[in-house]
C-alpha cells in the first residue's frame, strides 16, 4: 500500500480513537429481532406490564447475544485487508471529490485539522464497518 494511504488510513484511525467510536458488526440485526421477538411475546402474554417485561428481558437478552463490540480504530488497523483498506480509501476520496487537495496525504491532514470533515470521513469508515466487515 502506497505511503499516501498509509497517512489517510493512520489519519482515519486516530479520529475514530480520539472520539472513541466503538462498531458491532456482526451481530446488531440478530439483536434487534431478539428484543423486537421479547417485547411482542411480553405484549401478547401480559398486556402493558408484558411490554415492559418483554422490553427488559429482550433488552438482556439482545445485549448478550451482540458479540464484540471493537473500537473502530482496531478495526481499521486490524482488521482490514488491503483491498478492503483500498475501497475505504476510495470511498472516502470520493466523498471530498469536491474538497481540494493535492494528494492523499493532504487530504489526510484536512481530515485532521477539519471537525466537519472528521465527521463525514467517521460516517463512512463507519457505514463501511458495518456493512462490509464481520468479527
Amino acid at each position: 500500500m502506497p505511503l499516501d494511504n498509509d497517512s489517510l488510513m493512520r489519519a482515519l484511525s486516530t479520529v475514530a480513537r480520539s472520539r472513541n467510536v466503538m462498531v458491532s458488526a456482526q451481530k446488531s440485526a440478530k439483536a434487534g429481532v431478539i428484543a423486537g421477538t421479547s417485547v411482542m411475546i411480553g405484549t401478547l402474554v401480559a398486556g402493558p406490564v408484558g411490554l415492559v417485561l418483554g422490553g427488559l428481558v429482550g433488552t438482556a437478552l439482545a445485549f448478550r447475544s451482540t458479540g464484540d463490540v471493537k473500537p473502530l480504530w482496531q478495526v481499521l488497523n486490524e482488521d482490514l485487508n488491503d483491498d478492503q483498506k483500498q475501497q475505504l480509501i476510495e470511498n472516502i476520496t470520493n466523498a471530498f471529490r469536491n474538497v481540494e487537495y493535492t494528494d492523499i496525504a493532504m487530504l489526510a491532514t484536512l481530515i485532521l485539522r477539519s471537525s466537519s470533515l472528521q465527521d463525514t470521513a467517521m460516517r463512512i469508515a463507519l457505514d463501511y464497518a458495518r456493512n462490509q466487515i464481520t468479527m
